[in-house]
């Protein structure tokens, strides 16, 4: 057995070849046998110590392998580098390096793959990309390691869109020659973009005559989500069946998957239109904070804590500062509701939030302090629907025109699936009809996890300081005539204009002079977020 020698180690580049070391040989396929010296391979491989110490064998067999990839494993034996190592014999060293167990050479293996992957981006070439994905695709057939090929579809999966799907139309040209692990990364890359397996398996059925499926036809009908094609691509959904329709050779198996396929994607869908919950503070006006606690402890129309909790903050807003007498009674009559009507806790961060944006009120630290009300986690539950908009170009996207804005929710268990917030604007000064709704672009097929969204408007001034202000208690917004000055509840958006309190404004409410402590104008940043109820 070779000495305990702390590899890899620098035993010197100049014996390399020396005849009077070169006690092991190297058979090649093809050419002069390559010869080095057993001890200083055996000191990094455990495999050819055993061989040669052991066994006693005094040539290996090689054949398997480049000589430029032989080569770059003596090298990196005798010094400790890979400078050798380049596109060409990198797939031969790296399994040299865990055929021979050679831990440290492995390990550089899979440095010198993360460098050369983290270059990739969507300018990169069809033959850059291809590289990353057919070694990764041999590491998880051959070598059996899946981690590079999670790193090549997670970096796949954050470049554009266009540039992976015209990677997969190319990938999958010779759909026919493929395997098993070659789909399964498609598929993986593609995410939602489903259409695209669909339309190169319609490419390739229309190639082979349409007679009958093959076994990777087959696979893909398997494994790809039909449900997701059938939500946004409907037609090509269409197309598929219509195409698997014409094959001439169907056996009674492949029929029945049709059918199964065809029901399957076409009725468990959840595509529900749900509207955003905006109530109006008008009622509550002229009523005491009791009063309204109470009006809206049994309005039906309010489904969970974070409407309530709105609600009652809206309301002392309207009040000033007059919040500062509520004591711990109010955390008593608010746990009994949130009971009596089975609501979930708030969580933390958005009580947090909204404490440290208005005023640093008594009702929310209160609240936030109460375990039975909130609950603290380490996970970010707050998604971005918007880019952030001045308040011209808020008013231009979310008042004066309908709109339809994709976003991801947080939400570790549905962070695959995406949802759509859409805006109907204002119509002819009527402000009954701006209403916002929300449904999933996906499809889920357990209608349970379909969460429930709490959205409010995040605020950043010109100091990059944020505030979380809730908008379920805004109501709709109202404008002056010029469609310049907008009121949103207690929110204010105006571009370069005069902010008169007599300013006519169009709508139920008008403008109320308490409500003008959060302006959105050009020199403030807003955006839409949505928060995940449990």
């Amino acid at each position: 057995m070779a000495p305990k020698v702390c590899v890899p180690a620098d035993f010197g580049k100049r014996h390399i070849g020396a005849p009077s070391h070169g006690n092991l040989t190297f058979n090649m396929k093809e050419g002069e046998p390559i010869k080095a010296n057993s001890i200083i391979l055996s000191l990094n491989s455990p495999v050819i110590d055993n061989l040669t110490t052991d066994l006693h064998l005094t040539s290996l067999d090689v054949e398997d392998f480049s000589r430029e990839a032989v080569d770059c494993f003596i090298e990196a034996s005798y010094t400790g580098e890979v400078e050798a190592m380049n596109l060409d014999n990198f797939r031969d060293v790296n399994k040299m390096s865990h055929v021979f167990e050679i831990s440290w050479l492995s390990a550089r293996c899979e440095k010198y793959f993360v460098s050369y992957l983290d270059k990739l981006d969507s300018e990169s070439s069809y033959p850059d990309i291809l590289f990353a994905v057919e070694e990764a695709v041999y590491m998880m057939s051959a070598l059996k390691k899946r981690h590079s090929l999670d790193l090549v579809i997670t970096k796949m999966r954050a470049i554009s869109s266009v540039k992976r799907n015209n990677f997969v139309e190319q990938f999958l040209s010779d759909l026919g020659s493929l395997t098993k692990v070659h789909i399964n990364t498609s598929v993986a890359i593609v995410k939602s973009d489903v259409h695209v397996l669909v339309n190169m398996l319609i490419s390739h059925l229309e190639k082979q005559g349409l007679g009958s499926l093959d076994d990777n036809s087959r696979y893909i009908l398997k494994n790809v989500n039909l449900s997701i094609c059938y939500l946004n691509r409907n037609d090509v959904h269409a197309k598929l069946f219509s195409t698997l329709k014409k094959l001439e050779d169907i056996s009674k198996e492949d029929c029945k998957l049709y059918i199964h396929l065809l029901e399957d994607s076409t009725s468990k869908r959840f595509n529900s239109v749900i509207p955003v919950q905006l109530f109006s503070l008008q009622e509550h006006w002229n009523c005491s904070f009791v009063a309204s606690f109470e009006k809206m402890a049994s309005c039906k129309s309010i489904t969970n804590l974070y409407m309530f909790f709105d609600g009652l903050y809206t309301k002392l807003r309207h009040f000033g500062r007059h919040d500062i007498k509520i004591s711990s009674w109010i955390v008593k009559k608010i746990i009994a509701v949130k009971e009596r009507r089975g609501w979930s806790n708030m969580y933390y961060d958005y009580v947090d939030i909204v404490k440290s944006s208005l005023n640093a009120s008594k009702l929310a630290e209160l609240v936030q302090n109460s375990e039975q009300l909130v609950t603290k986690t380490d996970k970010l539950n707050v998604s971005f629907i918007i880019c952030e908009l001045s308040g011209t170009e808020f008013v231009q996207n979310m008042f004066l025109k309908d709109g339809d804005f994709r976003f991801r929710v947080s939400d570790p268990d549905l962070a695959e699936h995406k949802f759509m917030l859409s805006i109907n604007s204002m119509e002819k000064n009527d402000p009954d009809t701006f209403c916002m709704k929300w449904n999933s672009l996906e499809v889920i097929d357990d209608r349970s996890i379909v969460p429930k969204l709490h959205f409010a408007l995040e605020r950043h001034d010109e100091n990059k300081q944020f505030k979380t202000l809730p908008i379920s208690w805004c109501g709709k917004p109202s404008c002056d005539m010029s469609k310049k000055l907008w009121n949103w509840g207690y929110i204010t958006f105006h571009t370069n204009y005069k902010l008169k309190e007599d300013n006519a404004l169009v709508g139920s409410g008008g403008l109320n002079s308490r409500y003008l402590r959060n302006v959105v104008d050009d020199d403030t940043r807003c955006r839409l977020v949505a928060y995940v109820i449990k």
